[in-house]
């Protein structure tokens, strides 16, 4: 499936009634930019974590590329892509007008593309080893690493519907192609640990996100950072309401 003919198959919506209510109430409150980025997103310790995952990378990541993904607990089963698309974009957001930000989604985006018709179709489901989005990349646990990313899952509130929110620890001298390469690690963490429905519907996903930062906001606009994995999630529940119609 090529990416435009899945924006002609599924244009953005005209409305985004609920990730605008969220900005827009916050905002009515006096909430500023700053702020809002505190409560959803700032690097903080909370009490109350869903899940915190710990994603690693050694000295030597970029002439042996491996990387530590420990998450404590898993996040709940079923919210796996919710969380992803929620990194990704936060990622997105981070890396700003980087090199590495546009290497990343197109590479992400590629991936998709790749994908998606066998993903979708219902086809046998590929090797771990085919799927995977860089081929030397490696996961092990328990690694000792000195550059981490960490991600807090904490509860969403009723602005969220009840979706998960997350907050990210950054190092403080931490490397771009890294920061990115956190993105795939944790998409190939999932692929191990989460149900077949994840790797499935990934590639919606993503296409969904390059569809919404292509047409109705940037990935350095704030709206963004919850707006694109909202209009993925709709993307999802419309295409598996279409399938079943079908059958």
């Amino acid at each position: 499936m090529a990416l435009a003919e899945f924006e002609s198959e599924y244009p953005r919506l005209i409305e985004w009634r609920d990730c605008i209510h969220i900005f827009s109430e916050m905002f009515s409150r006096g909430a500023s930019v700053p702020s809002l980025l505190a409560r959803l997103f700032k690097a903080r310790d909370r009490p109350d974590l869903v899940a915190q995952i710990r994603i690693g990378f050694p000295d030597d990541f970029e002439s042996s590329p491996v990387a530590s993904v420990v998450a404590k607990p898993e996040v709940p089963k079923g919210t796996e892509n919710w969380v992803w698309d929620l990194y990704y974009a936060k990622t997105l957001y981070d890396l700003g007008t980087r090199p590495f930000s546009e290497s990343l989604k197109q590479e992400l985006d590629a991936w998709a593309v790749k994908w998606a018709t066998v993903l979708m179709g219902g086809l046998p489901m590929p090797s771990l080893e085919m799927l995977a989005m860089d081929e030397d990349l490696v996961l092990r646990k328990l690694l000792k690493t000195r550059e981490e990313y960490i991600i807090d899952v904490i509860p969403g509130g009723r602005h969220t519907k009840g979706f998960d929110l997350i907050q990210t620890h950054l190092p403080k001298d931490g490397h771009q192609n890294r920061m990115a390469y956190s993105v795939l690690s944790l998409a190939h963490h999932y692929f191990i640990t989460a149900d077949e429905n994840f790797t499935r519907s990934l590639p919606i996903h993503i296409l969904a996100m390059h569809n919404y930062h292509k047409e109705i906001a940037n990935y350095l606009e704030l709206k963004s950072l919850l707006g694109a994995p909202f209009f993925a999630i709709e993307k999802e529940i419309r295409w598996n309401k279409k399938n079943m119609s079908e059958h």
